[in-house]
């Protein structure tokens, strides 16, 4: 994200628009693309033949709506997601257009959102999971965000604003893992090597309507 925000700022540099962040991430993209080619080996060689399926993420979310123990941990992961990308898509909008702050400045904001998030979901994480329960660090997670995002929504200037955004990030990055924790925890044995893929289609349709 810093490095997004200074390429597009053509202050910085007559050579910097904003078109050149996303040739600098098609550059990127194709060099991932020629070291997966090029380095990775398939150790599970698969015989059936790939076929796509448009509806088939739509389709295993609807069958976990009939396992009972994961009903209404989707529902809450779905919302979860629904509600994070809400906030997250508009704190850039938001804070240029209410509190006419720069876009470096909303570049340096959403830097230490960045930083925030690497903190809670790795090192505070590694913390709580070998004191706690998942549930309680969700709960607990959940109620810690909502108080930040409320803060967010009252702020009167955009440090403030930026703050609570950064401050709502050590909760979230605990919340969301631990939520696949619950999910794994309580899926049949039979679904555990789908799940992750399940929960990736959740997260999918939250983002969709998040942007909707």
């Amino acid at each position: 994200m810093l490095m997004g925000g200074y390429l597009s700022n053509p202050q910085v540099s007559s050579h910097f628009n904003p078109a050149l962040p996303f040739y600098v991430t098609a550059a990127l993209s194709l060099l991932s693309l020629v070291g997966i080619a090029s380095l990775f080996k398939e150790t599970h060689p698969s015989k059936e033949r790939f076929k796509l399926h448009l509806l088939k993420g739509v389709q295993d979310i609807l069958k976990t709506f009939h396992i009972k123990e994961l009903r209404m941990l989707y529902i809450v992961y779905m919302f979860w997601i629904l509600g994070w990308g809400l906030a997250f898509q508009w704190f850039s909008p938001y804070a240029l257009q209410v509190y006419k702050t720069t876009p470096l400045n909303v570049t340096w904001a959403q830097f230490l959102v960045g930083i925030a998030w690497i903190i809670g979901g790795y090192f505070i994480n590694d913390l709580l999971i070998k004191r706690f329960h998942a549930r309680s660090i969700v709960v607990v997670g959940m109620a810690l965000t909502t108080l930040c995002l409320v803060g967010m929504a009252i702020s009167d200037s955009f440090i403030v604003f930026a703050l609570f955004f950064t401050i709502a990030c050590f909760p979230s990055a605990i919340s969301w893992p631990n939520t696949l924790n619950l999910i794994s925890m309580n899926a049949p044995a039979d679904i555990q090597g789908k799940i992750m893929g399940i929960s990736q289609s959740s997260q999918s349709v939250g983002f969709i309507l998040a942007t909707l």
